[in-house]
């Protein structure tokens, strides 16, 4: 096989013999690959916070069902593969501001995990965290004295 150069462009998926064997190598635009980085990015964070399933709850808007929670939960964790893995999904760009919509709420102090949906999936509210008390530094602690 004789060795050449193929121009492609981003995006395409394209089959190439290598040693005889036919290998699928797919190719992404840069756009996808920030969208999967932000979508990685915010759910990694909201997973070290909360239960994976309790932020499947959110995506299937309150449902309690396990099984529910299961289908939810599989698209995003397919999401979350690497880039070349066979099973890997790309994120939306819903997907992207959802979770980085999600993501601002935590950090501007809100607890998701007490989100309130009402039986026809609508929002009803979630509280926010109490804020965190300040440590008091006492004079004449033992690191002070040495």
């Amino acid at each position: 096989m004789s060795q050449g150069t193929i121009n492609l462009e981003i995006g395409v998926t394209i089959r190439v013999h290598l040693n005889h064997e036919l290998t699928l190598i797919r190719l992404v635009t840069m756009e996808q690959l920030i969208k999967n980085l932000r979508f990685r990015e915010a759910i990694i964070t909201l997973d070290n916070v909360y239960a994976p399933f309790e932020v499947a709850r959110w995506f299937c808007l309150g449902e309690e069902n396990t099984s529910t929670r299961r289908k939810v939960r599989g698209p995003i964790n397919r999401k979350l593969y690497e880039e070349d893995s066979k099973d890997h999904r790309g994120a939306t760009i819903n997907d992207v501001m959802c979770t980085q919509l999600l993501k601002f709420l935590h950090d501007k102090g809100y607890d998701l995990g007490t989100m309130e949906f009402d039986d026809e999936g609508r929002l009803l509210g979630m509280k926010k965290r109490p804020p965190l008390k300040k440590s008091r530094v006492v004079s004449g602690s033992s690191e002070n004295a040495a």
